[in-house]
This record gives C-alpha cells, structure tokens and sequence, in this order.
C-alpha cells in the first residue's frame, strides 16, 4: 500500500508498521547483528498495510561485505503462499 517515493522521503519507520507481537522478533534479529553475525536468521513476520490491514512477508537481511553499519533487508510478501496454505487446509 505505500509508495517508492513513501520510503525515499523517510515516511516509513519499520518500527512503526511493525505490530507489536512482532517486535519481539525484530529484536532477536537486530541482537544477532549487534552480536557479530555477518546476517539475521530469516523469520516471518506481519507488517501493517497502509489501509489499516495486515501483509504477512519474509525477511532476510545481511551487512554489506565489509562493513558493520550499512545492511540490505529483503521484504518479501507472503501474501499468496499464506492464502495457498490456507487454501490446503
């Protein structure tokens, strides 16, 4: 629901679109980090959409070769597998 230009003008906090059972989560992530690990263990998780829902995604991120203060996360949005799954059941 939000934009590139949303992200690139600083509008997003992560934080903020995270739900607060999920932080947690984000916490062992960034701990991991902050422990010497090159990458977070990859783990699932729900961000809140810019309608008020819910998009279940992945994530995975790692620092930069070289570097401990610049990192790349991937967002993946789980959306169709979660309905897939659901779908099975």
């Amino acid at each position: 629901g939000y934009t590139r230009s949303d992200a690139a003008a600083g509008r997003l906090n992560w934080r903020d679109l995270t739900p607060p059972e999920y932080r947690p989560l984000d916490d062992r992530a960034i701990a991991e980090l902050l422990a010497g690990a090159d990458r977070y263990t990859p783990f699932e998780k729900e961000y809140v959409h810019k309608a008020g829902g819910r998009v279940a995604v992945q994530l995975f991120g790692a620092f930069l070769p070289g570097s401990r203060t610049r990192g790349v996360t991937f967002v993946i949005d789980q959306t169709d597998r979660k309905r897939a799954e659901d779908a099975l059941r």
